[in-house]
Formats: C-alpha cells, structure tokens, sequence
C-alpha cells in the first residue's frame, strides 16, 4: 500500500524539480575562449608544442595530424599550424588553428570544440600572415584529461 502511494508522489516531485532540456547549457552556449579556460591553461614553451600529434578527443583517440610550430597572425591571435590530411607523410595540407581548441594531452594535443571536419576546413595556413613563434616563447595551453 505503501508503493502504491509513495512512488506516484516521488515521480511527480522528481517532474516538478526537474530542469527542462532546453534550459541545461549546452557545451555551444559557452564561447570558445571561456571553454578554453575552463582547461586551466598551463605555460609551455612554443617549441614544445611542434611535432605532437594531435588526436581526436574519443576514447579511439584518431590521430588528425601533427602539429607544426606555433604562430601569431596580424591580429595578435595564436594559432598551432596542423599538417593534416597526409597518407604516409604525404599529400599533407597546413591548417592554421586556434590554440585555443587544442588542449595538452600526455604528450600529444586534443581536439576540443571543434569536429575534425571544421578542422580540415579550415583555410590554409599562410606564413606571411601568421609568423612563426621563437621555440623557446611561452604560450598557453589547456590540460585535458584521458578519455578512456
């Protein structure tokens, strides 16, 4: 008897406090930049960075390219130059992307807020617009933990 009358109230409290989906931020409300945060970016050196490999943040962990040295475009922005798209280290294209969407990963780099295929989307990387850190320049670079 007790059942019958309990689960009802305890379903109907649980609806009550439940907060709608479309109320829950999602990982898109929150501006890149702020997400990229949230990763309590860590100083590394620009040199550091270059050769690592960067993989996709699934338990599979793809490998989507190597990261080439680290630039500054016009704008002040850093961007970590990937070369993707390669089979056996040829036919490889150089993106430039945000360092804010990768993140320390062991030794390797993730992907983070961006999919693979924005990645190879985006525009080619083009030296005179974007010049080469010094090696031993300090950057920032958010830490990620394993995702298996």
């Amino acid at each position: 008897m007790l059942r019958r009358t309990l689960l009802p109230c305890l379903l109907a409290l649980c609806s009550a406090l439940a907060v709608p989906a479309w109320a829950l931020p999602t990982v898109t409300d929150v501006p890149v930049a702020g997400q990229a945060a949230r990763r309590r970016p860590q100083p590394v050196r620009a040199g550091d960075l270059a050769v690592r490999r960067l993989l996709r943040p699934v338990e599979r962990q793809d490998m989507l390219g190597r990261v080439a040295p680290v630039a500054r475009q016009l704008d002040g922005a850093l961007v970590a130059v990937v070369s993707t798209g390669s089979v056996f280290g040829l036919g490889a294209r150089r993106v430039a992307g945000p360092l804010d969407v990768k993140a320390l990963l062991g030794e390797h780099l993730a992907l983070m807020d961006i999919t693979p295929d924005a990645l190879r989307a985006l525009p080619g990387f083009d030296p005179v617009r974007a010049p080469a850190l010094a090696p031993d320049q300090v950057v920032r670079v958010g830490l990620v933990r394993p995702f298996h």
